[in-house]
């Protein structure tokens, strides 16, 4: 039996009302699903862990890029060593925000195509992220993350999306908040050390850890990340004039902003961030969702589970 993780939150409360539809669309063939209701943040993860250890390793989400990544986390060791079994499969119906882990993984959009993919897709094996962060006592957190981690300016913008603008939708709410944060942005000194031998120290807006291509609702942060290559790409976005990150701002939607000079893009699996005046001066975003602050560490866990994807037809 599968477990359907349901964020009836999602969709701006929409969920509460479809996920009925959506769970009797699913089991029209036959199959039986054990449906577990979240009721608050960090609820999937426990949810998840638990239908896990009651033997289900098929998991289906509704909700959005936050619930996904807490979903991943449930399927993680609570210090990030590994999967909880090698069979883990996830299946994604979007109910969300931002949609962008489904995006990169070309899952449709619409409610009927996702439940075809949940119940007849291929199976894809991705890499996924562990971060380690420090949260408001000082103590060191391990959360697994499955699209995108940032640190810097990404968790202001995430704030203001989660109030008033979230009700313009999905692309126009991140794209307002990021342009207003952007008005007001401020120099971020950041010394970033990759395993690979990076040492730097540099003033940046925003830093993306990205597992696949997009964040923000669209934005194509990561225009060459794959979901399977065991390694992320970290776009560094550099600091600088308000005027100038104004122009360059409208260049994520096409990955073209990867060519400009105040954008710089590693390949690492792992990337430490801290801040240089203060260590805990900059927040972390998980997978859209403000968690904590600088010291952060990210890793990746190479093709940790699998996740259903359209099949390849011809």
């Amino acid at each position: 039996m599968r477990a359907v993780i349901v964020n009836p939150a999602s969709a701006s409360g929409r969920t509460e009302q479809r996920w009925r539809r959506i769970v009797a669309s699913l089991s029209a063939g036959g199959e039986e699903f054990d449906v577990l209701l979240t009721t608050g943040p960090g609820h999937a993860i426990e949810l998840t862990r638990a239908a896990i250890e009651g033997g289900a390793r098929g998991l289906v989400v509704l909700g959005g890029d936050g619930t996904v990544g807490e979903v991943v986390a449930g399927c993680l060791y609570p210090d990030g060593s590994g999967p909880l079994a090698d069979d883990l499969e996830l299946s994604i119906i979007h109910q969300g925000t931002g949609g962008d882990f489904a995006r990169g993984l070309d899952i449709p959009k619409d409610e009927a195509g996702a439940v075809e993919v949940a119940r007849s897709g291929a199976t894809r094996r991705v890499d996924v992220g562990v971060a380690r962060y420090t949260d408001a006592t000082g103590a060191t957190v391990v959360r697994g993350f499955a699209n995108c981690a940032n640190v810097g300016m990404a968790a202001e913008v995430v704030q203001q999306v989660t109030g008033r603008l979230k009700r313009l939708g999905n692309s126009a709410g991140f794209a307002v908040a990021t342009v207003g944060c952007l008005t007001r942005n401020r120099a971020r000194p950041v010394r970033i050390r990759t395993g690979e031998g990076m040492d730097t120290t540099v003033g940046v807006v925003d830093i993306a850890v990205s597992n696949t291509r997009y964040m923000g609702g669209g934005m194509l942060v990561a225009p060459d990340a794959q979901l399977d290559d065991g390694l992320f790409d970290v776009v560094v976005i550099g600091a600088a004039a308000r005027m100038r990150l104004l122009r360059t701002f409208p260049k994520i939607y096409s990955g073209k902003h990867v060519t400009d000079s105040l954008v710089r893009v590693e390949r690492t699996a792992s990337i430490t961030i801290e801040g240089v005046d203060d260590p805990r001066a900059e927040g972390v975003v998980l997978d859209g969702e403000p968690l904590g602050t600088t010291p952060a560490t990210f890793a990746v866990l190479p093709s940790a589970i699998g996740v259903r994807v359209p099949a390849v037809t011809g």
